[in-house]
């Protein structure tokens, strides 16, 4: 099953140069930062749209099985393989594991067509355990475990490394951002640690998700590009919006995180609810806006 899956989303932070508000972050780009809780969940989205290609899907509460794909639909078709995977059956339960890899080539040139405005290049490897706990033959629980890498990855001129630990169970999607790196052309580097909880709400309807959401909370911290140390905190939970996706806006809607480095706070505000790909980030007493890339 042929999937249009996002193109490496996870490049669309703004270059650790770009131009900071006056007294926000000690020289450390807040644009940058402003992107990071978008950064983990595009990630997810792309693994969890190459599983439901795969009919993997138990336990992801980022799959989407028949509706809208998270992701800016740029053109890119990356290849999607997986390894055969391998069963293990008890009494009270099953086990499936295997690991998928989502390669968009070494030149630049994914399969995509002519709306695709971005270079994207090398692969995530994704290896996962989705265990089923079974009573009389009946599932009552799912949960699941990946582990997500990469290999020679890269947005246009931006390279990630590093590893996302996905946990999922009860609808809860705990991921542990285990020194995440985003390297630019001119050697310049962003780093970042940390823990997100992503809470899933189907609006009350089970086949309808114009009403779902997807609720961010948790912390990170890191390294800016000028070397400054810097922490995320979500101060209000950063919400997405699957109708969003109809219309092609894959951004939060809502929710405000406070970057903090060098002794000065800076809060970034991703709106009111609207489907839009815009948010502001206040600093030193002025408020700037920002388009997500």
């Amino acid at each position: 099953m042929f999937i249009m899956l996002i193109a490496v989303c996870m490049m669309a932070c703004q270059n650790g140069n770009d131009v900071t508000p006056s007294g926000s972050l000690s020289g450390t780009s807040a644009a940058a930062k402003s992107q990071i809780v978008t950064t983990t969940q595009d990630v997810l989205g792309i693994t969890a749209d190459a599983l439901s290609g795969e009919s993997i899907s138990g336990g992801r509460t980022a799959t989407i099985n028949t509706g809208p794909h998270w992701g800016h639909h740029d053109g890119c078709r990356p290849t999607i393989t997986r390894t055969h995977p391998s069963v293990s059956i008890t009494k009270d339960s099953l086990v499936y594991s295997g690991s998928v890899t989502i390669d968009y080539g070494h030149d630049g040139n994914c399969g995509g067509d002519s709306t695709a405005i971005h270079v994207h290049k090398g692969k995530i490897l994704d290896s996962f355990t989705l265990t089923a706990v079974l009573v009389n033959d009946s599932t009552i629980a799912e949960t699941s475990l990946q582990t997500i890498t990469f290999s020679g990855c890269s947005r246009d001129s931006v390279q990630i490394d590093g590893t996302i630990v996905s946990t999922v169970a009860n609808n809860v999607n705990t991921v542990s951002i285990q020194n995440v790196k985003l390297t630019y052309a001119d050697g310049s580097a962003i780093t970042w640690t940390g823990t997100l909880t992503y809470t899933y709400n189907d609006g009350g309807t089970l086949r309808e998700f114009s009403d779902d959401t997807k609720t961010v909370t948790g912390s990170l911290s890191g390294v800016g590009s000028d070397g400054t140390s810097y922490t995320n905190n979500i101060s209000k939970p950063v919400i997405y919006k699957f109708s969003c996706l109809e219309n092609k806006i894959s951004a939060p809607v809502s929710g405000t995180i406070e970057v903090t480095a060098g002794g000065t706070t800076s809060v970034i505000d991703y709106g009111d609810g609207t489907c839009d790909n815009t948010y502001t980030i206040t600093a030193g007493g002025t408020t700037t806006s920002h388009t997500f890339k």
